[in-house]
C-alpha cells in the first residue's frame, strides 16, 4: 500500500501553514466569548444559573462561598439578635446574671445587657456605671436647657421626665448631684434613671416586672423599633440584666 508520499505532502502542507494564520480564529473566539458574557446572568432561572455554573466551575464558587462565609454568619447572628429583641419576654421566664446590690445595680445590669447584646449597643455605652452617671447628668442638664420653656404636654414621650426636673435651680442640682454620686439610688431621682440612660445612649431599655406582661410591656427611650432593646428583671428595688442565652453559641471572630 503506497501511502508515504501523499501522506509526506500532506504533512508538508500543514507544516507550511503559519502559526499566526490561526490567531484570527482565537481572537473572534475570545470576542465572541466577551459578547455572550457581557450581562450577568439572572441568577433566578434555570437557565441564567446553568450559564454562571459553566462560567464559574466548582471551585470558583467554592471559592465565592469560602470568601463570602463571614458576611452570611454576621448576617445571620444580626437576624438571631433582631428575633431575640422582637420577642418580649415574661417575668418568670427572664434568665439574669447576678448583680451586687450596691446602688450602681441598674447602671451595671444596662452595661451588661448591651455588652450581652453586642455591636452598636455595646459601643455607645462607657466602660464603668462611674462615667455612665457622669455622661448622663451632662446629657440632662443640656435637654433641660433646650427643653425647660415647653410644656410637659409638647415634649416627646422619651422626654418626658424634664417635666420631672425642680424648676428651681439649686434643687435640682441637688438631684443631678445625686445622679452623678456612685452608689446612690434610694431617693427621688433613682426612678428617673433607666429613662434617662435610655435616652442618654440612644437605646430602647425594657424593665420587665411581676406586673409587665406582652400586652403591657414597660419600655423606656426613642419610639425607634430599629434601636437595640436592651431588657432588664426588677424586683422591688434591684435590677438585673436578662440573658438573651445562658450559654449563648460561638460567634465568628
Amino acid at each position: 500500500m503506497n501511502v508515504g508520499p501523499s501522506t509526506g505532502n500532506k504533512r508538508a502542507r500543514e507544516e507550511a501553514v503559519p502559526v499566526a494564520s490561526r490567531k484570527p480564529a482565537t481572537k473572534k473566539a475570545r470576542l465572541e466569548a466577551k459578547k455572550t458574557c457581557a450581562t450577568f446572568p439572572d441568577l433566578n432561572t434555570n437557565a441564567g444559573q446553568d450559564a454562571f455554573f459553566n462560567m464559574v466551575g466548582v471551585e470558583g464558587i467554592e471559592q465565592c462561598f469560602r470568601e463570602d462565609l463571614k458576611t452570611v454568619e454576621q448576617v445571620y447572628w444580626q437576624k438571631v439578635d433582631e428575633h431575640a429583641a422582637a420577642v418580649p419576654i415574661s417575668f418568670a421566664n427572664a434568665k439574669t446574671r447576678p448583680i451586687a446590690p450596691d446602688g450602681n445595680c441598674a447602671f451595671n445590669s444596662i452595661l451588661v445587657a448591651a455588652e450581652d447584646l453586642g455591636g452598636s449597643a455595646a459601643a455607645g455605652f462607657p466602660r464603668t456605671s462611674t462615667e455612665m452617671r457622669q455622661q448622663m447628668v451632662a446629657h440632662v442638664e443640656r435637654e433641660y436647657a433646650a427643653w425647660r420653656d415647653t410644656p410637659a404636654s409638647n415634649l416627646p414621650d422619651e422626654k418626658q421626665y424634664l417635666a420631672v426636673l425642680p424648676r428651681d435651680d439649686h434643687e435640682r442640682g441637688r438631684m443631678l448631684d445625686q445622679l452623678g454620686t456612685p452608689g446612690s439610688w434610694h431617693h427621688e431621682m433613682g426612678d428617673l434613671y433607666v429613662a434617662i440612660a435610655a435616652v442618654t445612649f440612644n437605646v430602647r431599655i425594657e424593665v420587665i416586672t411581676p406586673y409587665t406582661d406582652h400586652e403591657h410591656r414597660l419600655v423606656f427611650g426613642p419610639a425607634d423599633p430599629d434601636l437595640p432593646l436592651l431588657v432588664l428583671r426588677r424586683k422591688d428595688a434591684h435590677y438585673e440584666p436578662v440573658i438573651r442565652c445562658s450559654t449563648p453559641p460561638a460567634r465568628p471572630t
